[in-house]
């Protein structure tokens, strides 16, 4: 079984007095030119270990990110997997 890796956000929007949740194709509906700009990117999971080893190289990883605990073993998992998938 492959391993994913996946990152979760958020998007929230104003009414009237208050903000609340909404999904995030539907801020890229919006297409608001003072909204903050929102790319997706939607890779072939063929391409999966190239980009890791990229991002990788560049030093880009959960641990790297978010600097917390739970991200260093997160990314600790991440390369323990990939070296037994070789």
């Amino acid at each position: 079984m492959p391993f994913i890796v996946r990152r979760s956000t958020y998007c929230k929007k104003q009414t009237k007095d208050k903000f609340i949740y909404c999904s995030h194709e539907e801020a890229f509906a919006r297409n608001d030119e003072e909204q903050d700009i929102l790319k997706k990117f939607i890779l072939p999971a063929s391409e999966r270990r190239a980009v890791m080893e990229r991002l990788h190289l560049m030093n880009v990883s959960a641990y790297s990110l978010f600097g917390s605990e739970e991200s260093l073993l997160s990314t600790m998992a991440y390369h323990e997997i990939e070296n037994r998938e070789l």
